[in-house]
């Protein structure tokens, strides 16, 4: 998958989008939203592209709660897209981007 992130930034709420492959082959999209009253929000999206988002149910937690990172607006985009795209790295390095979601219990 090409690295190229897929910038929404013309409303309220901002998003931008970068497809990569996760472990096992398995397709992802690393996702990021901003809203006037939120800071920024990270999430892994499993088993996803671009194209099919509004199809997609298997959204992990806020991966800048977790880790306790907060980006405001005022923070440059870059470095925001930057702090995910490690986490993402990070997380596959040490095989634990199944941490990231939460446990459904039936």
């Amino acid at each position: 998958m090409a690295q190229r992130w897929h910038d929404d930034l013309t409303g309220c709420p901002s998003q931008c989008l970068l497809e990569v492959m996760g472990p096992h082959g398995i397709p992802y999209v690393l996702y990021l939203r901003w809203r006037h009253e939120d800071p920024w929000k990270a999430k892994f999206i499993r088993d996803a592209t671009v194209e099919d988002m509004n199809a997609i149910t298997d959204w992990s937690e806020d991966v800048f709660e977790k880790h306790h990172v907060r980006f405001s607006i005022e923070h440059p985009l870059e470095d925001v897209k930057a702090r995910l795209l490690a986490i993402w790295q990070q997380a596959v390095e040490y095989g634990i981007v199944d941490a990231y979601f939460k446990e459904l219990t039936t």
